[in-house]
């Protein structure tokens, strides 16, 4: 995301900066400043710890959640996209389940999801 309020555009090799908000074994929400469009297909990064694996999904949805208002920029339009992942790779999945477990103990939390709150991209497949 760009802390100046200035409009992303996606780097050369068409990755869209965005904020991942959360991950479960079968999904992600994450936030960007980019509309992507439902049912699209699309390959997101995601970081836990030290490791990052790219993994594919389909966008779900995509919903304007806010407009954020700055003094002397254009209004800025955020967007909540829910991604299902096509598959994750064991290892992986094992890693987020129990990470997942470890937030649950320590926040006593009912809903099976990690919380990531980091910067990573989201790539449109064609």
């Amino acid at each position: 995301m760009n802390d100046e309020g200035r409009e992303p555009k996606p780097d050369s090799n068409n990755h869209t900066p965005i904020l991942l908000l959360d991950v479960s074994t079968s999904g992600a929400l994450l936030e960007c400043e980019n509309y992507i469009k439902p049912s699209a297909k699309a390959t997101i990064q995601i970081p836990l710890g030290e490791d990052l694996l790219e993994v594919q999904g389909i966008v779900v949805h995509c919903a304007v959640h806010e407009i954020r208002h700055s003094k002397g920029d254009p209004d800025q339009t955020v967007y909540h996209v829910g991604i299902k992942f096509e598959s994750l790779p064991p290892d992986f999945k094992a890693t987020i389940q129990e990470l997942i477990k470890q937030r649950l103990y320590h926040e006593r939390r009912e809903q099976p999801r990690l919380y990531v709150g980091r910067q990573s991209w989201l790539r449109e497949d064609t």
